[in-house]
């Protein structure tokens, strides 16, 4: 997306009429659930008007726990 020139490097959007929406069941059965999180989270940070996260099945209630979110935040 940077290099694309949509964000900069500090994740701040660069078009203030551009959105991200995250349509949820972004924990699935992958082994970067911590850096796909960190992302959207740094992403909601520096554009907290611009970027909107719905939570899907997979992080709903303690449906995370028995992902591989679970198992990367035991070890």
């Amino acid at each position: 997306l940077e290099g694309e020139g949509i964000i900069d490097n500090k994740y701040k959007i660069k078009n203030p009429l551009h959105f991200f929406v995250f349509n949820g069941n972004v924990l699935n059965q992958t082994s970067y659930n911590l850096e796909t999180l960190t992302l959207i989270f740094d992403l909601m940070q520096a554009n907290p008007k611009s970027v909107y996260y719905v939570r899907g099945l997979h992080e709903d209630k303690q449906a995370w726990r028995d992902l591989d979110l679970g198992l990367e935040l035991q070890t």
